[in-house]
C-alpha cells in the first residue's frame, strides 16, 4: 500500500495528537494495524525528498519516525532503476520469448533498506590501500547495518545542507510550461497532439533501448512486427507500467491548459508511476488520482487508487 505524502502527515499528525479528526483516527489504527500484521507500506525516493524539504526539524523528526515506524523498513526502487528491466522484459513478451510478468518484478520492486529505496548497490569504499581493507566478515556485516530501518531514518532526519534551491525547480517548471505551449501551438488539433504525444514518447522513451536489445538478439523483424500497428504499440506500451503510467499522468495534466504546472507536479507523477503498478491500494493527490482512474490505469494494472487517508478505514 502506497500513502502520498501528504497522507503520511495527516496520519503522523493523528499519532501524535495533533488532529482530532474521529475517521482519520480510525484510519491511523487501521494502518497501525496492517503494518503489525505485514501489510507493506513502502517508502520511496520522493517521500525523501520531501521530507527533507521541510524546514521545520523537530517536525521532520516526528515524522520520519513515524514513516519508519509503519514501514517497518520497507522500500520502492525509483522509476529509473526499474524503467530498463521493464522494456527487456515487454521486448521478451512481444517478441514471444520467456518473459518475467510484474508479478515477478514486484519482488524486484519491492523490498527493504535504503539501497532499495535509491536504486543502487551499496559498497564500502577504503581510503586505504587494497592491503589494508576492512575483513570481508566485518564489510559484510556494515552493508547488513546500512539496510536496517534505522539507518533509513538517519537518511531521513539528517540536515541536507546543499539540498537543491526552489530556483532550480521553477527553472524546470518554466521549461515543460514552454514546451507545452509549443506543442499546443504547433498541433492545434487535440487527437492529432495525442498521437504525436504517443509517437514521441515511444520514440524517445523506448525505442533506443528497444532497438539495442533487437540488434543484441537478431530480432529486429520480430520487433518491428510486435510494434507494426497501433494497437501494438499500445500494448507494448502498457506493458511497461513505469512508463506508461508516467505518459498517461504528464499527458492528461498537459491537456489541462488552464492549469500552471506545478512543482509538485514532477514529484506526484515519479511516485505514482512506480506506485500504481506495484502496489494494490495507491493513495494519491486527488488531481492525480482522478487523472490515473480517467486514464483507467486502476482498472489495467488492478490497482485501488484512493485520494483520502479516511477511505482506508472502510479498505484495511
Amino acid at each position: 500500500m502506497y500513502l502520498d505524502q501528504k497522507d503520511w502527515i495527516r496520519l503522523s499528525q493523528m499519532y501524535y495528537g495533533k488532529n482530532k479528526n474521529s475517521k482519520l483516527k480510525e484510519a491511523l489504527d487501521k494502518v497501525i494495524s496492517a503494518s503489525n500484521r505485514g501489510v507493506i507500506f513502502p517508502v520511496s525516493v520522493v517521500h525523501l525528498i520531501e521530507t527533507i524539504r521541510r524546514s521545520n526539524h523537530p517536525q521532520v523528526e516526528r515524522l520520519s519516525k513515524f514513516i519508519i515506524n509503519i514501514s517497518k523498513g520497507h522500500t520502492i526502487l525509483p522509476y529509473s532503476a526499474i524503467i530498463n528491466k521493464e522494456i527487456k522484459e515487454a521486448f521478451f513478451k512481444t517478441v514471444k520469448y520467456p518473459y518475467l510478468d510484474r508479478g515477478a518484478l514486484k519482488s524486484i520492486v519491492i523490498g527493504k533498506g535504503v539501497s532499495k529505496m535509491l536504486g543502487v548497490t551499496p559498497h564500502i569504499v577504503s581510503k586505504d590501500s587494497l592491503e589494508n581493507r576492512i575483513p570481508k566478515e566485518l564489510e559484510q556485516k556494515l552493508l547488513k547495518e546500512i539496510e536496517k530501518p534505522e539507518a533509513l531514518l538517519l537518511g531521513f532526519t539528517a540536515n541536507y545542507q546543499d539540498y537543491p534551491s526552489e530556483r532550480v525547480n521553477c527553472e524546470i517548471v518554466e521549461e515543460l510550461e514552454q514546451i507545452r505551449k509549443e506543442i499546443r501551438d504547433r498541433i492545434p488539433d487535440k487527437d492529432l497532439r495525442s498521437r504525436y504525444n504517443i509517437a514521441k514518447h515511444i520514440t524517445d522513451s523506448l525505442l533506443p533501448e528497444l532497438n539495442r536489445l533487437a540488434f543484441i538478439y537478431g530480432l529486429q523483424d520480430k520487433l518491428l512486427e510486435g510494434i507494426s500497428s497501433k494497437e501494438k504499440c499500445l500494448k507494448l506500451m502498457q506493458d511497461i507500467p513505469t512508463s506508461y503510467c508516467s505518459f498517461v499522468l504528464t499527458d492528461r495534466r498537459d491537456r489541462d491548459h488552464g492549469r500552471p504546472i506545478s512543482k509538485t507536479d514532477l514529484w506526484d507523477i515519479t511516485a505514482l508511476s512506480i506506485a500504481i503498478p506495484y502496489c494494490d491500494i495507491v493513495l494519491a493527490d486527488r488531481m492525480f488520482g482522478s487523472i490515473a482512474k480517467s486514464g483507467e490505469l486502476d482498472k489495467l494494472y488492478k490497482t485501488d487508487i484512493c485520494c483520502c487517508v479516511e477511505e482506508l478505514a472502510d479498505k484495511l
